[in-house]
């Protein structure tokens, strides 16, 4: 997984297009925030990135309740 700066992550691209940009399944960030945002969460930090999806809620063995042992 590659994190990384893209211009389509912007409020410019969304007034000109109607949406914020796509990658390829690569978090992307704001190119003025990226250097940033990336010296900060680098050196063995752990990202957990989700999105509002009931199924994944309920079928996740790393929310799930019942995944936990005592």
């Amino acid at each position: 997984i590659v994190i990384h700066k893209a211009n389509y992550v912007s409020n410019e691209f969304i007034e000109e297009h109607g949406r914020l940009g796509r990658s390829w399944g690569c978090p992307a960030l704001p190119a003025k925030l990226s250097t940033e945002i990336i010296k900060v969460i680098s050196n063995g930090r752990c990202l957990f990135i989700y999105g509002d999806d009931s199924e994944y809620l309920k079928k996740s063995a790393y929310i799930s309740k019942n995944s936990v042992e005592d």
